[in-house]
């Protein structure tokens, strides 16, 4: 049973010291995952509501303070319906949800890539840190091993998960899903110009819908991208494409938790965002169409 108290402002309560450490997935997983203490609470279910009735369609990770990634595709039919946005996180405890708002978000354009801007909305221990992936630049090459992740309801829709009667507030039930399998092509400058036009992998793995979003380390535990589709194939072996996660990192986003940043940044300037290979961007300004527009050379290894 997993619940999470909705709290205003937490840190009114445990005060504003936090601590925030950086995450390594070290890939020592069984199946079915049952030690929920293992994700360092950087694995996050990204969920809608409106009114009482609340839905879970996909997956994200954290990558910086009040900071997360996800699937563009899995928020976009959403932002015309004046939802409630809620993104739940897992702490250290298998029987407690941290629960976060979303303040804002910005798709990073071109890709399936978009920033989530969050703030904790549930009573956090502050002898616990907050945890954040640490992020690899690095294209993993054919058949290099990455392992996707993503956390997963027991129910996609839940008609009373925001009831206003605290005992007739269904309780949200979530499991941790994991597939592997090695890269088997990469496309580091988009596979094509309709589907998959973005950096973007191909591995031999398959994946479901919710898992959309959800973080995929390489083999030294960094991350590398988000899973953005799969194919659903006779023999159930994928393969699955993932977003490479260096395009987001010269978007620019205004930090929102636990301080309030006004100022515009990028994240591969973000002194508490723990990036390997920044030596591998460079950040242009291109013509486009409609005037300037940010870009990047990418020198691969």
């Amino acid at each position: 049973m997993n619940k999470s108290q909705v709290i205003e402002d937490p840190l009114s309560i445990t005060g504003t010291d936090v601590e925030f450490s950086a995450f390594r997935a070290n890939g020592n997983f069984s199946y079915p995952l049952t030690d929920w203490s293992s994700f360092k609470g950087v694995l996050l279910a990204v969920g809608f509501g409106c009114g009482s009735e609340g839905t879970f369609q996909g997956s994200a990770v954290m990558i910086a303070p009040g900071l997360a990634v996800g699937a563009w595709h899995v928020l976009a039919p959403h932002l015309g319906m004046q939802e409630k946005w809620t993104v739940l996180c897992t702490r250290l405890s298998n029987d407690v949800l941290q629960l976060w708002s979303v303040i804002d978000h910005t798709h990073i354009g071109g890709t399936d890539l978009v920033l989530f801007n969050l703030r904790l909305q549930s009573l956090a221990d502050p002898a616990i840190p907050f945890h954040h992936a640490v992020i690899s630049t690095r294209v993993p090459p054919r058949g290099e091993l990455v392992t996707n992740y993503g956390l997963v309801p027991d129910a996609l829709h839940y008609p009373r998960m925001f009831s206003a009667d605290v005992d007739k507030t269904e309780v949200v039930t979530f499991k941790p899903l994991w597939s592997q399998g090695p890269v088997t092509e990469t496309y580091v400058w988009g596979r094509d110009r309709g589907m998959l036009p973005w950096p973007c992998l191909e591995v031999g793995c398959p994946s479901i819908g919710a898992m959309s979003g959800g973080p995929v380390f390489d083999t030294e535990g960094a991350l590398i991208g988000v899973l953005c589709s799969s194919l659903d194939t006779a023999d159930k072996r994928g393969p699955s494409y993932v977003s490479l996660i260096f395009p987001a990192l010269l978007q620019e986003f205004r930090t929102g938790w636990p301080t309030r940043n006004p100022e515009l940044q990028i994240l591969l300037n973000n002194d508490q965002c723990v990036i390997e290979g920044k030596e591998r961007l460079t950040p242009v300004t291109t013509q486009g169409p409609d005037g300037p527009q940010a870009s990047f050379h990418y020198r691969p290894e």
